[in-house]
């Protein structure tokens, strides 16, 4: 049986609408909202959640073959008690895209589960374009790591080369931070810092981002000194 004709709403005469906004919360931190026929279905399930960050939350809306799964709210709350999630599958049949399969984690998950959502295809591929070109509301900080971190996963051998390897690039108000593993059993290189901290400029983040990568290539960032125009951070 073909899923053409299920909508968030109930409505058979036409797909749902996809809307992917980020806004800053309370405390600062800028969350996804995932809008459904203008609705926040997350928020009906979840309702003290939080999106996860924009390129996270991209990349598991992305139809998989045969099927992915996408995490589109969670509370905060470290601890069992206070837990809620919501995740959905994610598939494409023919030209629509379908999302099914909804599971919900914790006690935090309150609201009843939405039934079979799709979307055309083409519009909901312009909407997740759309939501990555837009990054109106990015902080520098948050836009210099998201470059670094991906030219580093498109370029492995810039790390290769120095015999380490990525572990995480985040935005901080100190900076960008960028944490890189040594060789498994290389005790000399290990015991050096592996944790960088690159301060920010008021130039463009493309221009931070292509010099940080750039010092990469030219000096050991499991070294001392670290490369040009890094700092070793804290381990």
């Amino acid at each position: 049986m073909s899923s053409r004709g299920y909508t968030a709403t109930g409505r058979d005469d036409e797909p749902a609408t996809l809307r992917i906004e980020v806004a800053q919360d309370v405390d600062g931190e800028f969350r996804t909202r995932v809008l459904v026929d203008g609705r926040d279905l997350p928020a009906g399930v979840v309702p003290d959640g939080a999106g996860p960050d924009l390129d996270t939350l991209l990349h598991g809306l992305r139809p998989a073959t045969p099927a992915g799964t996408a995490r589109l709210t969670a509370t905060l709350c470290p601890d069992e008690g206070c837990h809620g999630a919501l995740d959905v599958r994610v598939r494409r049949d023919g030209d629509m895209v379908v999302w099914d399969g909804w599971r919900a984690e914790g006690p935090h998950a309150t609201g009843p589960l939405p039934g079979p959502v799709v979307f055309d295809g083409a519009a909901y591929d312009a909407e997740l374009a759309r939501a990555g070109a837009d990054r109106d509301w990015e902080p520098p900080e948050d836009a210099v790591a998201r470059l670094v971190r991906a030219r580093l996963e498109a370029e492995p051998g810039i790390l290769g080369a120095w015999d380490c390897r990525l572990d995480m690039v985040l935005g901080s108000r100190t900076g960008v931070r960028l944490a890189v593993v040594p060789p498994p059993g290389d005790i000399d290189r290990s015991l050096r810092p592996h944790l960088l901290v690159l301060p920010l400029t008021g130039e463009a983040p493309a221009v931070q981002a292509d010099r940080a990568v750039d010092a990469l290539r030219r000096g050991d960032p499991l070294g001392d000194p670290p490369p040009p125009g890094w700092a070793a951070g804290r381990r």
